[in-house]
């Protein structure tokens, strides 16, 4: 009888100790989701502004190279600008190779400071100026900006260094850099040959069109007063590489 309570007593405590275990550890699952929710929101949204960061610059990118192969590798930098409308694209501003038959100095390095000027004052409007996580009570500070452009004979790279620091109570993040976008215009190829047709008709007053042609680019010219309009378009039969550059000489 003695032998038998006992063995009630400890199978009452093994039972006691697997629902007490059990309770404890049902308390612990639920919590802690709520003990990492807000790291897991913070980690969260970094990451969905770092994504909107990469598509930004895949836009910009494609649009910035569009817009200044169409003004002559120009943004804010325009020589002598004459107004016009591609078929295509729209209104632009023509800059001049050559004035007065003195060929105007304007180098690769040149270029991409045009193309950091562009990213500087489209990237805040391209993110919304982050308002959709402002609101959801995320500090975002934008910061250092530098566009790093490689040009390939086959494409140009575009590389971005953004510091943005995002941060909700005693967390915070920095963001900086982020994966290349690579698009296939041949800026380089184009940009040289503009560069060399705009000084052999410096020094000559003559069309180089064998030169042009032999480079196999299109060429096209027409007469604005005394400045003559060349158009250039690199892989014309190629609908995603089709390229078109303008510059005037006068």
């Amino acid at each position: 009888m003695h032998r038998k309570k006992k063995g009630q007593t400890t199978l009452f405590i093994v039972i006691g100790i697997v629902v007490i275990t059990v309770v404890l550890l049902g308390i612990y699952i639920t919590k802690s989701p709520i003990k990492n929710e807000p790291e897991l929101y913070f980690s969260s949204a970094v990451d969905s502004i770092r994504y909107s960061i990469e598509t930004c610059n895949k836009d910009l990118a494609e649009k910035s190279i569009v817009l200044l192969g169409l003004q002559g590798g120009r943004y804010k930098n325009v020589v002598n600008p004459i107004q016009q409308t591609d078929k295509d694209y729209g209104p632009i501003m023509l800059s001049h190779f050559s004035v007065n038959n003195n060929y105007v100095q304007f180098s690769l390095d040149d270029v991409e400071k045009e193309f950091n000027e562009y990213y500087k004052d489209n990237i805040l409007s391209c993110l919304g100026n982050f308002d959709e996580f402002k609101t959801k009570g995320l500090n975002i500070k934008p910061k250092n900006m530098l566009l790093d452009l490689e040009f390939l004979d086959q494409s140009t790279v575009f590389t971005l260094y953004y510091e943005v620091v995002v941060s909700k109570g005693t967390k915070s993040h920095t963001l900086y850099d982020y994966p290349p976008v690579e698009i296939e215009h041949r800026f380089k190829k184009v940009f040289n040959v503009a560069t060399e047709s705009a000084r052999q008709h410096a020094s000559t007053r003559l069309i180089p069109i064998n030169y042009v042609l032999n480079k196999d680019i299109i060429l096209s010219t027409y007469n604005i007063g005394s400045s003559t309009i060349y158009r250039l378009v690199d892989q014309k039969n190629d609908k995603e590489r089709r390229y078109v550059f303008y510059f005037a000489v006068n």
